[in-house]
């Protein structure tokens, strides 16, 4: 038997007191509101942050303070990278989050655990010289990592793959007209009529509406299987 010295036991259970009544390191604040100096590069610090990880622990939402602001761990690589990133950030004592809390508590405002950073999927057709796609290139600049889907992909099951999926500019009609008037004698327009139609035929669909309709109806199963889908 181990005998502990009546000195050594008041010093573990002080230990131990502080241990459960606060925790005795700092978190980092990621602003969201007119203090923030980069507020899509502040997105992708957090998605960062859950995809990789921490040993420290866990991430909040704070809905409703500070602009949606985040709550992460203290953690030396968060601020080394928000520094690379430009992204602003302020490291709180526990008195200070203490002072969070309380507010969160008398207001119309919540805490919300953030458990995984979600893989996402960006729909985008195989003919880019059409346009800049605004997702890819918020996502492109939030540095946000994805991956790029189309109509094939949606046949063969992969939306499964993602637990987010992005659309931009789609027209699920598949008859063309959105431009036709305008742009009928473009190049780019002679070229997604031309892919789309091959597509169609390679995947067994007689015509370019009707694989839309198909892919359609899948986007449709992936929402009800509890997918996102940001449109």
């Amino acid at each position: 038997m181990i005998r502990v010295s009546g000195v050594l036991k008041r010093v573990l259970l002080g230990v131990l007191v502080l241990g459960f009544v606060s925790p005795c390191y700092a978190e980092i604040l990621v602003p969201m509101d007119a203090a923030q100096t980069d507020h899509l590069r502040a997105y992708g610090l957090v998605y960062d942050y859950l995809k990789t990880g921490s040993a420290l622990g866990k991430t909040h939402w704070l809905l409703n303070v500070r602009g949606g602001s985040f709550l992460l761990q203290d953690d030396a690589a968060v601020s080394e990278r928000s520094v690379d990133w430009g992204v602003s950030i302020e490291v709180l004592s526990p008195s200070e989050v203490a002072q969070i809390e309380s507010q969160i508590e008398s207001s119309n405002a919540a805490k919300i655990l953030l458990e995984k950073a979600p893989t996402i999927g960006v729909y985008a057709p195989p003919f880019p010289e059409m346009w800049d796609d605004a997702v890819m290139l918020v996502l492109n600049y939030a540095k946000i990592p994805y991956e790029t889907f189309y109509d094939r992909e949606v046949l063969e099951g992969k939306l499964s793959k993602f637990d987010w999926v992005h659309m931009h500019h789609d027209d699920f009609t598949g008859q063309f007209g959105k431009f036709y008037r305008s742009y009928k004698s473009f190049p780019w327009y002679i070229r997604m009529v031309d892919v789309q139609t091959k597509l169609a035929r390679d995947l067994g669909y007689a015509t370019v509406p009707k694989l839309k309709a198909e892919v359609a109806k899948r986007i449709v199963a992936f929402v009800e299987n509890g997918g996102f889908l940001f449109a």
